[in-house]
């Protein structure tokens, strides 16, 4: 699990949906290639 996001603390009281949108789904994309290259066999099929 990946650590919540305050999401007004880091982009304001009033955020840009698109901006935060995009920051989430980096991060979760970021942590999901992490456990790719953590992976010790890749997947088949």
């Amino acid at each position: 699990m990946l650590e919540p996001i305050d999401v007004e603390a880091e982009f304001g009281p009033e955020p840009d949906v698109a901006e935060v949108d995009e920051a989430v789904r980096a991060r979760m994309q970021a942590a999901l290639d992490q456990l790719a290259r953590e992976r010790r066999f890749p997947v088949l099929g």
